[in-house]
């Protein structure tokens, strides 16, 4: 199988780790089909849960390099998935207060987001491999810095 540049292709757990991954996916895919059925959440406590699921499950499931263990995740793994799923459950607690009105942005958001941003990046490059996420790094310079860009392709300051 021919993977993708950048991609180091997915485990193959055994164990108790196996079984902890397996769980994930279960519940991951009881979540969405319940979301898509019976179950009634607005959009921003959906996205929470979702995130939380996906990032823990794809920092378990694809190594950081070729050379990493396929027969099981590391610490660093199993740090970036418990992290991955703390930024979904605070989407999730915050979604209240970012929608309340007088929502003031605190350092605790500005690490977060920051912290989202870092691991999506990082998620999709195991996953997708490193092309995707550069391309990503390519649109946020340009939401940034494209006020400064001339002619058509320019467009507004957004802060």
């Amino acid at each position: 199988m021919r993977l993708p540049n950048g991609s180091v292709g997915g485990r193959n757990l055994t164990g108790g780790q196996a079984l902890l991954t397996i769980v994930l996916c279960l519940v991951f895919s009881v979540f969405v089909l319940a979301i898509n059925s019976v179950l009634l959440m607005d959009q921003m406590h959906r996205s929470g849960v979702f995130v939380a699921l996906l990032l823990a499950i794809l920092f378990l499931l694809f190594p950081a390099t070729p050379k990493s263990p396929r027969d099981r995740f590391t610490t660093i793994d199993f740090i970036l998935a418990i992290a991955g799923a703390a930024i979904g459950l605070y989407i999730y607690f915050r979604y209240e207060t970012f929608t309340g009105g007088a929502f003031t942005i605190s350092t605790t958001d500005y690490v977060f987001a920051i912290g989202a941003i870092l691991l999506a990046l990082e998620a999709g490059r195991r996953s997708i491999g490193i092309w995707m996420s550069l391309l990503s790094i390519v649109f946020f310079a340009y939401a940034l810095f494209g006020e400064y860009v001339p002619g058509p392709f320019g467009h507004f300051p957004i802060a």
